[in-house]
């Protein structure tokens, strides 16, 4: 008696496409003698299979079991009557829509193509463009959706025969891998002098790049995103031109090391950041740094922890292995410009910043940076959204209709609405620079348009002078859309809750350090309250004053003048002449605050922090966000075993909680001016404002509280935050796959505007 024949149609969604997910369906259906067909179509991959009860139930359970970086997070089972069946097949995509497609990131190589790649009998040995179904380029190089090769650069790469071959055998691991190629007919490698003129090709390129290196050259090198400059890591020399040429005095550089082992010998590894490095997104990981680091000490000068990414492309595992040494590997940019990716823009943009080029004829089509991250709880927390990381796609609890949010001044990252889902760009930067602005606004037509999105509805933030702000009103002036703003610490919050699906009733603790409120202060250190579909500001940190408003941005010792002024000290005494001002630049500043002309009012935590850092010794202006904030933190880890904090004070009034630091601040220069060590001062600092918090949200009833703004960037503050409010029982949440910096705000700009989350 024959067994019944079945035939049955799924339809997966979730990252589906680019991820080498056809071709494990054509292997698992054709082992099990299965009829049928697969194809990508509409966000989806769609699959007809049929054949006896039991091969039907054994490929669903196949489904279940794909290799990563290939994940179904919806699958739709429709019962379907009986074909006439042939072989299984992988059909012509259909072009017929991309509305809630999820693209796979850009995929380091895998284990099989490094393999290869030092592989002398291999047909693709030494070869830097070396890949397969399971790794290698995908969202820098895609052109317009399905991810098929004809939409991406590649198309300018007609396969030869041995190639198209393994494209169309089932039993290879490049079967139906859309970026393969080899160097009969792929991408070559050229190396260009300071001069532009070229200079050779191929290893030949490779080896002159090595040559540079070793002599403590800068050179540009193409890598799947964009440019980097590279200079040797252990070479002061070299490490002190590279920030002298990139006008980047202070802000720590990433340094690419050639194997884990050397990694560890310059920092501390657990095996969840070990993970990490090696994963297919092989991102920059923070890491705590080894007191006997052999690398420059001006990689990170005052910090404690080293931006650290093993090679992720064939190129960089060639050429890193040539070396055997780390290298500075920092975006290729001049201050304030967004990422060099085009060749002939690197060449024009980057002359006398680099001692040569290695570049490539692949195309960047999607340029995007290195995504940043660090370990936490053993969970990976984004700090910067790039490569191996974006596109970031979440689910919506319904459809909606089309948003552009379109983020912060600084950090800057878009997000869109499509149908039942939000995706979210990379780091966009800081939007300060006009040719920053430009490639931004050439992506908030790009990027929605990409999905099939055409957004009339813009969410910004409340900021009138935010280019983001002001580009969204000139489109609503035109005609062309509807802008609505949303208050940036609403945003944070709502980007959190969207991510974790958090349910009301909360409390969003909101610390961060500059964004409007809405009575025109400066808010950063919130207490918002959601429920309901609404969200109520019901506290933040005792307000101070910030002569010069947003010039204590960039100068700390501003923000301790406020700060000073708060606790009533006199503006005329050895602290404050200790600051490092002169004469007459201390006078304007301290009229500035005895009456109030020019000065901002501020609840912000960032503000507070870098008050702190500059009551401390942090006297100079800072030379990128965060700075002395960051100092602080290391140098409180030096001593983390200090767990009493300095005694702060929550005042309840009318349902409004005041968490006053001036008590705990007042102590602990007490303590720093009677010479106990600066490092027990910031750690004992860090542990009175995560107790304050705490305090704080012991007067209130939400069992869940989220954490989020950049101020949670501070391990230590998230740290000692989450531990009390656990020890109250409470649930604590904060963003895992969003920066909960100013990279996140997009989302929730879009999620408020989209009815998803109450404003």
């Amino acid at each position: 008696m024959h067994e019944r024949v079945r035939r049955l149609r799924l339809i997966g969604r979730g990252h589906v496409q680019g991820v080498g997910l056809r071709p494990y369906v054509h292997r698992l259906a054709t082992r099990l003698g299965l009829g049928g067909w697969v194809v990508n179509a509409t966000g989806e991959v769609r699959i007809e299979i049929q054949g006896s009860a039991a091969a039907v139930a054994a490929f669903v359970r196949g489904l279940r079991r794909i290799p990563p970086p290939a994940r179904i997070d919806a699958l739709i089972r429709q019962a379907r009557p009986p074909e006439a069946a042939g072989p299984f097949r992988i059909l012509p995509s259909a072009e017929n829509g991309s509305a809630g497609m999820v693209i796979a990131p850009d995929l380091a190589t895998c284990p099989a193509c490094r393999e290869e790649l030092f592989d002398p009998s291999a047909r693709r040995y030494r070869y830097p463009f070396t890949t397969c179904s399971q790794c290698g380029p995908r969202w820098s190089i895609l052109g317009r959706l399905p991810f098929d090769r004809g939409h991406t650069a590649m198309a300018a790469f007609p396969l030869c025969a041995a190639c198209r071959a393994e494209y169309e055998d089932p039993a290879d691991r490049r079967f139906h891998a859309q970026t393969l190629a080899c160097p009969a007919c792929g991408p070559v490698l050229a190396w260009h002098q300071a001069d532009g003129g070229i200079a050779g090709h191929g290893e030949d390129a490779l080896e002159q790049a090595v040559r540079a290196l070793r002599r403590g050259g800068i050179v540009a090198v193409k890598g799947i995103g964009g440019f980097h400059l590279l200079t040797d890591a252990r070479d002061d020399a070299a490490v002190a031109r590279l920030r002298e040429i990139k006008a980047r005095p202070g802000k720590p550089l990433a340094v690419l090391f050639p194997d884990l082992a050397q990694v560890r010998r310059s920092c501390r590894v657990d095996a969840t950041e070990a993970a990490v490095l090696t994963s297919t997104a092989a991102p920059i990981v923070l890491l705590a740094r080894r007191e006997d680091d052999p690398l420059s000490g001006l990689i990170a000068p005052g910090l404690d922890r080293l931006g650290a990414m093993l090679p992720y492309s064939p190129l960089h595992h060639l050429l890193m292995d040539a070396l055997g040494f780390a290298v500075v590997a920092t975006s290729a940019n001049r201050r304030g410009a967004p990422l060099c990716f085009d060749n002939a823009e690197a060449l024009r943009e980057l002359s006398g910043l680099a001692d040569g080029f290695l570049l490539h004829d692949r195309a960047i089509l999607r340029p995007v940076e290195d995504g940043v991250v660090h370990v936490f709880e053993h969970e990976t927390l984004r700090l910067r959204l790039g490569r191996g990381d974006v596109p970031v796609t979440l689910a919506l609890p319904r459809a909606a209709e089309p948003v552009l949010g379109t983020g912060g001044q600084w950090k800057n990252a878009l997000a869109v609405t499509v149908e039942d889902r939000m995706v979210i760009g990379g780091h966009c930067g800081d939007l300060d620079h006009p040719q920053a602005q430009a490639a931004w606004s050439r992506e908030c037509e790009a990027f929605p348009a990409l999905f099939g999105a055409a957004p009339r509805a813009w969410a910004c933030d409340a900021h009138p002078d935010h280019v983001p702000t002001q580009a969204a009103i000139r489109r609503a002036r035109a005609g062309e859309g509807v802008v609505t703003a949303v208050q940036h610490h609403h945003a944070h919050l709502a980007a959190a809750v969207l991510e974790g699906r958090c349910a009301a009733p909360l409390l969003g603790v909101v610390w961060d350090g500059t964004g409007l409120g809405s009575d025109g202060t400066i808010w950063g250190g919130e207490l918002l309250a959601w429920d309901a579909g609404r969200v109520q500001r019901v506290g933040a940190l005792f307000p101070f004053t910030l002569p010069g408003g947003d010039l204590a941005v960039r100068d700390p010792r501003r923000s301790a003048l406020g700060v000073l002024a708060a606790l009533g000290a006199s503006l005329d005494g050895p602290r404050v002449r200790g600051l490092g001002y002169d004469a007459r630049s201390l006078r304007v500043l301290v009229r500035m605050l005895e009456t109030g002309t020019g000065c901002v009012a501020t609840t912000s935590a960032g503000r507070l922090f870098d008050a702190v850092a500059a009551l401390l010794g942090h006297h100079r202006p800072m030379h990128y966000e965060g700075e002395a904030a960051m100092r602080l933190e290391a140098l409180a880890r030096r001593h983390a075993g200090t767990t009493h904090p300095y005694p702060g004070a929550v005042t309840a009034e009318a349902g409004w909680l005041c968490l006053d630091w001036r008590s705990a601040l007042l102590e602990a220069l007490a303590e720093h001016d009677a010479g106990r060590p600066v490092e027990r001062v910031a750690a004992r600092w860090h542990a009175a404002l995560a107790a304050l918090i705490a305090a704080a949200v012991a007067q209130r009833s939400e069992s869940t509280v989220v954490l989020t703004g950049g101020c949670f960037q501070n391990a230590l503050l998230l740290e000692g935050t989450a531990q009390l409010l656990r020890a109250q029982g409470r649930h604590v949440y904060w963003p895992r796959r969003l920066p909960v910096n100013d990279g996140g705000l997009a989302a929730g700009q879009a999620s408020v505007v989209a009815g998803i989350w109450g404003g």
